[in-house]
């Protein structure tokens, strides 16, 4: 089976809309107990710019957050 080439700097896996970002985001948060002011704020960062935080962890979003 020939593997695919993919150029450099390009993701293997689809890019996700700033929409799944701030959903997948929400239940990181719901499953932890996290307010709704810091949900709040964490969608607005996501909004920001969704690419980055698609590449990141929510941990990493929520200290920045709280910290």
């Amino acid at each position: 089976m020939k593997q695919r080439s993919i150029p450099a700097g390009a993701s293997s896996f689809p890019m996700m809309t700033a929409e799944e970002v701030k959903a997948f985001w929400e239940g990181f948060c719901e499953r932890r107990g996290i307010s709704a002011d810091v949900i709040a704020k964490g969608n607005a960062r996501i909004e920001e710019d969704p690419e980055y935080w698609a590449d990141q962890t929510m941990a990493t979003l929520l200290d920045l957050l709280v910290t």
